[in-house]
């Protein structure tokens, strides 16, 4: 009967080892897929910030650009303005005789 009875502890023994050993396992599964939903998340995050970004870069170059344009628009048309105030690229009348004065 001991002979029985000591199976029937290692039987038991064993069954609790796969126990803790399974427990073990999936404790280490939990921990490893809790790290990646972490590394994920965190990658998620990072690539949002960085479109973000972009996406504020893009908006101050069209905003520098369209400054720019508007800038040498209203330039061009200051001298268009300039041109038309003193009929600018009209002929002068020249006289028909120049006279120069005597120097002493």
């Amino acid at each position: 009967m001991t002979f029985e009875k000591n199976q029937n502890e290692d039987a038991i023994n064993l069954e609790v080892e796969a126990d803790k050993s399974a427990m073990a396992a999936n404790i280490e599964q939990t921990v490893k897929r809790t790290a990646l939903r972490k590394v994920r998340k965190l990658v998620d995050k990072l690539d949002s910030e960085h479109a973000a970004k972009e996406r504020t870069e893009k908006i101050a170059l069209i905003v520098a650009a369209v400054v720019v344009i508007g800038f040498a628009a209203w330039f061009a048309l200051g001298l268009i303005a300039s041109d038309e105030k003193y009929e600018r690229g009209q002929a002068v009348p020249l006289p028909d005789k120049v006279v120069i004065p005597k120097s002493d």
